[in-house]
C-alpha cells in the first residue's frame, strides 16, 4: 500500500481546507467558513446565541446540493466586518446561483442576505436559508413574531418535539443567561422551526418554504430567490468585547468515580457486500470483541435466507451471538413470514442477542406484529429480548410512537448527516445523542433503548420523493463517506459510544465488519470505489476505538465531564480492577488535554494520530503494545493529541 498524505489519514480526502474567519460586530463574535458559506457560533459575551446560518439548496428528495463559492471578499475592522462571495450550487439537473453578502456592525446587527438564480429548469424542495439555534436553549422563553405582525410567547421544547414547535415565523426572540435577547429576523419567506434533535443535529432549525406547502416544485431558468436574515442582541450584559470561543485554551477532562451506567453491548452490522473476510480478517474481528451482530431479514425479498445464513455463519466465526432485525410486512402476512423466519432459525441454530420487530411498509412496530413476533420468536430462544421501533431515525419513532407494552426494549438507528456534511456539524451531532435517548425513554415508559444501527451516512433515504441517480462508476455511493477510514471516524466513533453509554442504552450496533462501510479493509474479491482510500491489508482507525470499547462489555461507566464537549470527549470505564479512560480530539487541530481526576500512580498511555495511523493500520497489533509509562501524582496529566487523534490511558494495576 503507497503511503498515505496526513490530510487522508486525518480525515480521508486529501481536498484542503481554510481555516475559519473569526469576525466582531460590536458585542458579538462568529465564525465564516469560506468552504462552506457557513455563519457560525453566533455569541454575545461567549453565550451562543445562534449556531449557525446557511442556504441550502435542496433537491425533490431532501438532498442538499454543496456550493462552490468564488469571487470572496473579506473585509474584516476591529468590530465590524463585511464579506462578499458568489456560490454556484450544481448537481445533476440542479444549477442555482445565488450572491452572498454578510456585514456586521459596530452597534452589534449582523445582516445575512443571498440573491439567486437558477440557471437551469429542475425540481426543488426548498432553496434559501436555515438559521440554527443551539440546544443549550431548551426550556428557554421566546417571543415569536408572525408574519401578520402578531406575536406569541413560548418555550424551547425540553424533550424533542415530534412536530414544529413555532410556525408562519418572521421573526423570534430569545432570553440571555445574563439578561437582555436575542432576536433572529427572516425575510423574503416564510418561516417555521423544527426540533432538528430528532436527527440528532444539535439544533432548533427555522427553515424558509412550509412543509405544509406542496414539494417538490418545479424551477424555471431565471426564477429568483431573495432573502435576508438580521441578529442582533439587546440589553445584553456585555462585561467585555466581544470574544471569539475558547478554542485557544486547553480542554479539560474532568473524572469521578460515581458511576453514570452499565457500559453496552457493542456490535457490529452484517456486510452490505457478499464478500465473506479472509482468515485474517477474522482474526482481527474476533480480536475485536463485537458483542453482537446484526442482520437484517426483510422476507419480501427473496434472498433474505442466503444473507441471513451468510451472517449466522459469520457470527458463528466471530463468536458473536446475533441481533436479529426482521423488516416484516404489515397485516396478516407478518404471520405467514414469522413461520418462515422460525424455519431457518430451527434449521440454522444460531445464537440471538436480541429480535426487533420492525417493518418494511410501516414507520414503526404495529401491536399486532409485535404481538405475534412475541409469540413466535419465544418459541425458539425464550431468553432473547424482543424490542420493538423503527429502522429509520428518532424522528420516524417520535411522530408514530409504537406501543411498547410487553416490549423488551426500543429502538433507533442514528446517522449525524441527514442535513449537513461539514466535519464540525457531524461533531455538534454528538451531544445530541443522549437527548434521543432521554426523550425516547420519556415516552417509551422507561423502557430500555438500544441504538441500531450507527452509521456516518445514511443507509437509505425515508424521505424521498423519487428516485436518486445512480452513482457512476467508481463514484462514492450515497452510503459511503470517505472519513470511514481515517482518524476523524475514529474520533467521531469514540464520541458517539461515549455520549450513548453515558446515557444508559442497552445496545448500539456500529457499521459493518469489512468494506468501505465497515472496521477494516475487505478482501481484493470486493470492489471498493475509486474515491474510497483503501487500506489494503488493514484496519481503520475506528477498530481500535470499538475494540478498547467492546474489552468493557459489562463494565461500569464512570463520570467523565469535557469542559469544551464539541472540541474533546471522554469515556471512564471500569471491569474489576481495570480502568481507562479513553479521550479523543473532536477538531482538526492539534491539542493538549488535561486529564484530572485520577487517582496518584502509574499509568500506561496509548495514543492515535497521523504520526503513527498507518502502522496501526497495517500491524494493529503491534501498535496496541506500543504504549508509555507515567507518573501521575497530583491526580492529573495531560495527553498531546493531533487532529481528531484517540488517547487511552490505563490504570497500571501492577504498579
Amino acid at each position: 500500500m503507497p503511503a498515505m498524505s496526513e490530510a487522508i489519514l486525518v480525515r480521508g480526502d486529501d481536498a484542503p481546507l481554510t481555516t475559519p474567519v473569526e469576525l466582531r460586530a460590536g458585542s458579538l463574535s462568529m465564525s465564516f467558513e469560506p468552504d462552506t458559506a457557513f455563519l457560525r457560533y453566533v455569541r454575545v459575551d461567549n453565550e451562543e446565541i445562534v449556531r449557525g446560518v446557511y442556504v441550502a439548496v435542496r433537491d425533490h428528495n431532501w438532498g442538499t446540493v454543496e456550493p462552490s463559492l468564488s469571487d470572496l471578499d473579506i473585509d474584516v475592522r476591529e468590530d465590524a466586518f463585511d464579506v462578499r462571495f458568489v456560490a454556484d450550487c450544481r448537481q445533476d439537473d440542479i444549477h442555482f446561483v445565488w450572491r452572498g453578502a454578510i456585514t456586521g456592525s459596530s452597534e452589534g446587527i449582523v445582516r445575512f442576505s443571498m440573491d439567486g438564480v437558477a440557471r437551469s429548469r429542475f425540481e426543488r424542495n426548498r432553496i434559501g436559508f436555515c438559521v440554527l439555534h443551539p440546544m443549550s436553549v431548551a426550556g428557554r422563553k421566546c417571543s415569536v413574531e408572525h408574519v401578520d405582525g402578531s406575536r406569541t410567547d413560548g418555550v424551547f421544547p425540553e424533550r424533542i418535539a415530534p412536530h414544529q414547535p413555532f410556525m408562519d415565523l418572521r421573526a423570534i426572540t430569545h432570553e440571555l443567561r445574563r439578561g437582555g435577547r436575542a432576536e433572529v429576523r427572516m425575510d423574503g419567506d416564510t418561516f417555521e422551526m423544527e426540533d432538528q434533535r430528532n436527527w440528532t443535529d444539535a439544533s432548533y432549525k427555522t427553515y424558509c418554504t412550509p412543509l405544509a406547502m406542496p414539494f417538490p416544485v418545479r424551477v424555471e431558468r431565471e426564477d429568483t430567490v431573495a432573502q435576508s436574515i438580521t441578529m442582533r442582541a439587546r440589553d445584553a450584559s456585555r462585561t467585555s468585547r466581544a470574544r471569539t470561543p475558547a478554542a485557544e485554551t486547553t480542554p479539560v477532562v474532568r473524572l469521578g468515580d460515581d458511576i453514570v451506567g452499565a457500559m453496552p453491548s457493542v456490535g457490529l452490522g452484517a456486510a452490505s457486500h457478499d464478500a465473506m473476510p479472509t482468515e485474517d480478517e477474522l482474526s482481527r474481528l474476533r480480536s475485536l470483541g463485537a458483542r453482537h451482530l446484526r442482520v437484517d431479514i426483510r422476507t419480501d425479498d427473496n434472498a433474505w435466507r442466503e444473507e441471513a445464513t451468510r451472517a449466522a455463519t459469520l457470527a458463528a466465526q466471530i463468536d458473536a451471538p446475533m441481533e436479529v432485525a426482521l423488516l416484516l410486512p404489515a397485516g396478516n402476512t407478518s404471520d405467514d413470514a414469522l413461520r418462515g423466519v422460525m424455519e431457518w432459525a430451527e434449521a440454522e441454530r444460531p445464537r440471538v442477542a436480541r429480535w426487533i420487530a420492525l417493518h418494511d411498509d410501516l414507520s414503526t412496530t404495529s401491536a399486532r406484529t409485535f404481538a405475534a413476533a412475541r409469540r413466535a420468536l419465544g418459541a425458539y430462544a425464550p431468553d432473547a429480548p424482543v424490542g420493538v421501533g423503527t429502522d429509520c431515525y428518532f424522528t420516524e419513532l417520535n411522530r408514530d410512537r409504537p406501543d411498547v407494552e410487553g416490549a423488551d426494549f426500543i429502538s433507533y438507528s442514528i446517522n449525524p448527516q441527514v442535513h449537513a456534511f461539514d466535519d464540525a456539524s457531524l461533531v455538534e451531532t454528538l451531544e445530541a445523542q443522549p437527548v434521543t435517548v432521554a426523550s425516547a425513554r420519556a415516552f417509551a415508559g422507561g423502557a430500555p433503548v438500544a441504538v441500531t444501527p450507527v452509521t456516518l451516512r445514511p443507509r437509505f433515504n425515508p424521505n424521498a420523493t423519487g428516485e436518486a441517480p445512480a452513482p457512476t462508476s467508481g463514484e462514492l455511493p450515497p452510503e459511503v463517506d470517505k472519513r470511514q477510514m481515517s482518524l476523524f471516524g475514529a474520533a467521531w466513533t469514540l464520541g458517539s459510544i461515549a455520549r450513548l453509554a453515558a446515557a444508559g442504552v442497552v445496545s448500539a450496533t456500529y457499521y459493518e465488519p469489512t468494506g468501505p462501510r465497515g472496521v477494516m479493509d475487505a478482501s481484493a474479491s470486493h470492489e471498493a470505489p475509486t474515491e474510497f482510500a483503501r487500506v489494503e491489508g488493514g484496519v481503520y482507525p475506528l477498530y481500535h476505538a470499538l475494540r478498547d470499547v467492546c474489552g468493557f462489555a459489562g463494565g461500569s461507566v464512570r463520570r467523565a465531564e469535557a469542559s469544551d464537549p464539541v472540541a474533546v470527549v471522554a469515556l471512564n470505564v471500569a471491569s474489576g480492577s481495570r480502568r481507562s479512560v479513553f479521550v479523543a480530539n473532536l477538531t482538526g487541530r492539534d491539542c493538549s488535554v488535561r486529564i484530572e481526576g485520577l487517582e496518584p500512580g502509574r499509568y500506561t498511555v496509548r495514543t492515535l494520530g497521523a504520526a503513527n495511523a498507518e502502522r496501526a493500520m497495517l500491524e494493529p497489533e503491534a501498535h496496541r503494545a506500543d504504549t508509555a509509562p507515567i507518573d501521575v501524582a497530583q491526580g492529573y496529566t495531560s495527553v498531546t493529541l493531533g487532529a481528531y487523534g484517540l488517547a487511552r490511558v490505563d490504570a497500571d494495576v501492577a504498579a
